[in-house]
């Protein structure tokens, strides 16, 4: 796998701050971890994982929460893992966990694996939560017809 559990529960608490973004009220980790079905321990390192690198605000107290510190448009996805994922693991580990696996000494997955991972790396590097959540509300409406 590309990205670990950390990453895809940020992803989706992102993606859900981002469906959130507009009453303009920070969400509770809470809410965030029921909605998402996260477990909340859990979630509540990653929202600090995420808060730490920028990506999100957050008020403590009642009525406190969180929220995105920018725009969803401006924050992309490799944003999203990069703040809770090592970027090296992310842009060079050996999909067989070879160390000396590279160019020079490709193991047998190598350039199946690299095609790959540069393809997503790619994508992720171009698809903002603004992007995500206009396509997961398109899937929901054609799904509901």
């Amino acid at each position: 796998m590309i990205y670990t559990g950390s990453a895809k529960y940020a992803i989706r608490a992102m993606v859900r701050l981002a469906i959130e973004e507009g009453t303009g009220q920070p969400v509770s980790a809470a809410k965030v971890a029921e909605a998402e079905q996260v477990p909340p321990y859990y979630l509540a390192k990653v929202l600090q994982d995420l808060s730490r690198a920028g990506l999100l605000n957050s008020a403590r107290g009642r009525g406190g929460g969180f929220c995105l510190s920018r725009p969803a448009d401006e924050i992309t996805l490799m944003e999203v893992v990069s703040a809770v994922e090592d970027p090296y693991r992310l842009e060079r580990e050996c999909v067989l966990g070879i160390e000396t696996c590279g160019d020079e000494a490709p193991c047998p997955m190598h350039e199946t694996w690299k095609a790959f991972r540069d393809s997503a790396l790619e994508a992720m590097r171009t698809l903002t939560l603004a992007l995500m959540v206009k396509e997961l509300e398109r899937k929901r409406r054609s799904s509901a017809k």
